[in-house]
């Protein structure tokens, strides 16, 4: 879990792993709000909307969800993406995946 004062709580995950216009990044931390991806200097512009598929191993494979949002912040590095809770128990399965890993 990472420490600040967002209002979503964010959770760093190492085994979930990320991908956007089929480029394979670095999911930093992600909450029911927003994901932080790194590796991904200069490539979207604050404000453009963005589609993240974030892969998540569960017993019997991987499954992944689609996420529609908007680049809300950007350092050159890493980008912020901002988007509106993808499912109801989105919250929770993060909160779950935290106590696993």
């Amino acid at each position: 879990m990472s420490d600040n004062k967002r209002a979503a709580e964010r959770y760093e995950l190492p085994t979930l792993t990320a991908e956007v216009d089929g480029m394979e990044c670095v999911l930093l931390n992600v909450s029911s709000t927003g994901v932080l991806l790194g590796d991904m200097a200069n490539k979207f512009a604050l404000g453009e909307p963005i589609t993240v598929y974030i892969f998540i191993p569960l017993k019997h494979g991987m499954t992944n969800l689609k996420i529609k949002g908007t680049v809300a912040r950007s350092d050159g590095v890493s980008i912020g993406v901002n988007y509106k809770t993808p499912t109801r128990t989105w919250d929770r399965l993060l909160k779950v995946l935290s106590t696993l890993w």
